[in-house]
């Protein structure tokens, strides 16, 4: 399983890095100003938060309704198994205190690794991967999240253009693939686990900065998303998929908001961690 070779790998302190950016103005305000726009979103109905795109669609749904036949459509292959053992991320606080029940635990793995054919016209496969584990009392983790775009850019050795990706891409849609198949039904958290993304680790170093603290064990340090830094974190790469999720699931999973985003890293690991709370929320605009 990969995922063990990448846990360990990390847990020895091979791919470890300290936070040593700061994101700049321009890219912290590009992320407070998305996680602001997604929290609206998350607040509104559908219809309105269709407006908030502003593309003139008629509903933020989206339009992949039949996730399981429009995976293998585009070339994506999905394969799960059960996971019961997470002792490498080396966080055992925080899993007693969010209860956290690994015998519980699906494990996605996801790769674009078909070729495909599209109004016929035919389209090459790009190495893509998304890896998850779906804790069905309520969390989601996200291990890896290599895109098409930049999963092609390295396999095909030049940038793709866009009209060569598919269009199921959005790790939204591919997170929704694990929470449907595993049949959770209360989202209550997602963890981005050992974030390696370079802006959002900027994000990170930036929100934190703001409070004067470092990135330490579980607890680590808050933020609410009232807050610029709650927002920023929100609107990180690494926490867009969630912000998407939420905004066009709303059938499914009904009206939730992001509470929260807390920073942590593991025990003998400076890659940290990105746990968004999730809660019920009321329709505020209709």
């Amino acid at each position: 399983m990969k995922l063990v070779r990448v846990l360990v790998a990390a847990a020895a302190g091979f791919v470890t890095l300290a936070l040593e950016g700061r994101a700049s103005d321009k890219v912290w305000d590009k992320a407070v100003c998305k996680g602001a726009g997604f929290l609206e979103a998350m607040k509104s109905s559908d219809a309105a938060a269709a407006t908030l795109f502003g593309d003139g669609r008629t509903t933020a749904a989206s339009q992949f309704q039949d996730i399981e036949k429009d995976l293998p459509y585009w070339g994506w292959t999905p394969s799960h198994e059960p996971f019961s053992n997470l002792i490498d991320l080396e966080i055992p606080e925080a899993v007693e205190a969010l209860s956290w029940k690994f015998k519980q635990m699906k494990y996605y793995e996801i790769e674009h690794d078909k070729d495909y054919e599209h109004n016929g016209q035919k389209y090459k496969h790009t190495r893509a991967e998304m890896e998850f584990g779906v804790e069905t009392s309520g969390t989601i983790f996200a291990f890896t999240q290599k895109s098409p775009a930049n999963a092609a850019r390295t396999f095909w050795r030049r940038k793709p253009e866009e009209n060569e990706l598919p269009e199921l891409q959005s790790s939204s849609d591919l997170i929704w693939f694990a929470i449907k198949d595993a049949k959770l039904a209360n989202l209550g958290h997602y963890m981005s686990c050992l974030v390696t993304n370079q802006e959002t680790r900027d994000i990170m170093q930036r929100a934190l900065q703001s409070k004067g603290v470092e990135v330490g064990e579980w607890p680590g340090y808050s933020f609410e998303m009232t807050s610029d830094e709650g927002q920023a974190l929100l609107g990180s790469p690494n926490g867009v998929g969630l912000g998407y999720l939420l905004v066009q699931r709303k059938k499914e999973l009904g009206n939730k908001c992001v509470t929260k985003a807390t920073v942590f890293r593991p025990k003998d690991n400076s890659n940290p961690m990105l746990l968004l709370e999730i809660a019920d929320c009321a329709v505020e605009n209709c």
